[in-house]
């Protein structure tokens, strides 16, 4: 039986050179207006190399699922921090990026409206079509006897389909439901309570919010955070995203982003994180130690012009459905083959082949999805947007109309 503590870097590495070279395979597609531009255009490099890594921690995990039947992290350190690091960065780019639109906005007010329909044409389409291929999996499950269709309740699909803030409940009594997507809806639930607290950010910033939106953000704030389980750590990863974004706005450092030592250095710090904390990512200490690498990234440095490149802006594309899919893919692949040779993933030379495999049609599906649902929708931001403003004036007059002040 292989040490699954012992299992080598070198596979996972291999995975990334493998992931490397599907994204450069595919650097020249159609839709080059997809890719974006301007000074921070480096972190759409970071974020998606960050969502592949965790593809291949979730791969090591899968391993030692499949051998203790129980999901859980992976006993090597290799396979741990790094997933881990970048679910960190995760949420400091959601706190920067946010805080960064507020301070170099030119407008004195938001359009809210606008706002929040960008979040949900964003995130939506592509969470619904793998709420729908989880559906199709535990629906194969039931025919197979592994789920029964009697304990299947509406509750406990409107509660996946609401991001899973509600909680994440098994589906038909299959207990595998979550292992299903790798467990990644968790961090979906906390970007969703901070986009709760934007109006109260943009206070920050020094922007015009009206006080019926204040009280909106604040009733949506606390129903959110009484209803997910209380993460302090995760509310500490936004503030320094946060940080980093007033920093870069009010002291911004040449240095930091032309300095090629700069990049060596972000590279440095994240290896001594791992060293310092070879257990978890997720402590205070730890995130400070990341933080202080991502202010060097959010500054603008792209490790000698590396993230900017149509290659890792291929891996920008490709996150979000990267990060939603690579769980189903996973689950899929890999039960196939323990159901065919039950003892495959004891044998890393022909479990790990197998995730370099994966690699590339991960991206590939991770890039059509992207292109095909999650780009459409957001071409058609000004119209839906519009349109929901519209509807929401409407719904003020009906109140106004029927209220009993207006009766009076």
């Amino acid at each position: 039986m292989v040490n699954l503590a012992s299992t080598s870097p070198a596979w996972g590495i291999a995975c990334l050179v493998a992931g490397c070279a599907t994204a450069y395979s595919l650097r020249k597609i159609p839709h080059t207006d997809c890719f974006h531009t301007g000074r921070h255009q480096n972190m759409d490099g970071l974020r998606g190399v960050l969502a592949l890594i965790m593809f291949i921690c979730h791969a090591a995990s899968w391993q030692q699922y499949l051998t203790e039947k129980q999901w859980r992290t992976s006993d090597s350190p290799f396979y741990i921090l790094p997933g881990q690091t970048g679910i960190v960065i995760f949420f400091m780019l959601t706190g920067f990026l946010f805080a960064r639109k507020f301070l170099t906005s030119k407008n004195r007010t938001e359009n809210w409206i606008r706002l929040y329909t960008s979040r949900v044409l964003r995130l939506v389409p592509a969470y619904a079509l793998m709420l729908s291929v989880l559906l199709l999996v535990i629906i194969f499950q039931t025919l197979k006897g592994h789920a029964n269709w009697a304990d299947c309740k509406m509750m406990d699909i409107i509660s996946w389909a609401a991001f899973t803030i509600p909680g994440a409940p098994s589906l038909c009594g299959y207990n595998a439901t979550n292992v299903a997507v790798a467990g990644v809806t968790w961090s979906l639930t906390y970007e969703w309570t901070f986009y709760s607290s934007l109006p109260f950010l943009a206070v920050l910033a020094r922007k015009r919010v009206a006080l019926p939106i204040l009280i909106l953000s604040g009733l949506a704030c606390i129903i959110l955070i009484r209803t997910i389980p209380i993460y302090t750590f995760v509310y500490f990863c936004f503030i320094l995203g946060i940080t980093s974004a007033f920093l870069d706005f009010h002291k911004p450092s040449q240095w930091l982003r032309n300095s090629p030592w700069a990049g060596l250095l972000a590279i440095a710090l994240l290896i001594t994180n791992s060293l310092i904390h070879n257990e978890t990512s997720y402590k205070v200490s730890s995130a400070l130690i990341i933080g202080m690498a991502f202010h060097i990234f959010s500054s603008g440095n792209s490790l000698y012009g590396m993230l900017t490149t149509r290659t890792f802006q291929v891996f920008g594309l490709c996150t979000y459905s990267l990060y939603l899919f690579h769980g189903l893919l996973l689950y899929t692949t890999l039960n196939y083959l323990n159901a065919e040779a039950p003892l495959f993933h004891l044998k890393n030379h022909i479990y790990w082949p197998t995730i370099i495999f994966l690699t590339p049609i991960l991206i590939t599906i991770s890039l059509f999805i992207y292109l095909k649902v999650e780009h459409p929708p957001m071409q058609k931001l000004a119209m839906t947007s519009e349109i929901t403003q519209r509807i929401w004036l409407r719904w003020q007059r009906c109140l106004l109309k029927n209220s009993y002040f207006s009766k009076k």
